[in-house]
């Protein structure tokens, strides 16, 4: 689940326009940098950070700006990108460098190439993440709701495996195949 949200956060804030003059990438620095700092003090949630790529996902696309807050919050995605780097075992340095290199890289490549990161492509981006967000925010409650389920049935015999049902996994099939047919449709 860490590697799931590791990639909507980053996915995310490469997604989210940023601009490319020095201001945008001292914001973006800063958002980084303050995050990933008070990450140490006050861990998040799997819930929080999904909550929170959520709203910038929704806020981007309901309301999009062109100043520097765009670029603080896409460092603040990659600074919880970068914590969850951590927690899957990389040193600090690392992740912090790789989250900003690929978020600064991203908009600087789109600022200068237009055809990089087409705007129709980000938008499709931020709504996947807005739509995907709360989901995976919602995903350790479910999880841990689900197995107190599972220790609740007395019914359960010895060794059988308590597995996910097969409709939770029918729904997520028709969902993707659902949205692969209409991106295959709208696009034409």
């Amino acid at each position: 689940m860490i590697g799931a949200m590791w990639l909507l956060c980053m996915s995310l804030a490469v997604a989210l326009p940023a601009s490319r003059r020095w201001q945008g990438y001292c914001a973006l620095l800063a958002g980084c940098l303050a995050v990933f700092a008070l990450a140490y003090w006050l861990p998040p949630s799997i819930g929080g950070i999904g909550l929170l790529a959520g709203a910038a996902a929704v806020w981007q696309l309901l309301r999009p700006s062109m100043g520097l807050l765009p670029n603080a919050i896409c460092g603040m995605l990659a600074g919880c990108g970068a914590f969850l780097h951590v927690a899957l075992g990389a040193p600090p340095w690392a992740a912090a460098a790789l989250a900003l290199l690929v978020t600064g890289f991203s908009a600087w490549r789109t600022q200068a190439d237009p055809q990089f990161a087409p705007s129709a492509m980000r938008s499709q981006a931020l709504l996947a993440a807005a739509v995907v967000s709360p989901l995976f925010a919602a995903w350790p409650g479910v999880k841990a709701g689900w197995q107190a389920a599972l220790s609740l049935n007395q019914n359960l015999q010895e060794g059988s495996a308590a597995a996910t049902p097969a409709w939770v996994w029918q729904l997520v099939v028709a969902a993707l195949a659902t949205g692969i047919v209409h991106g295959l449709v709208v696009r034409r």
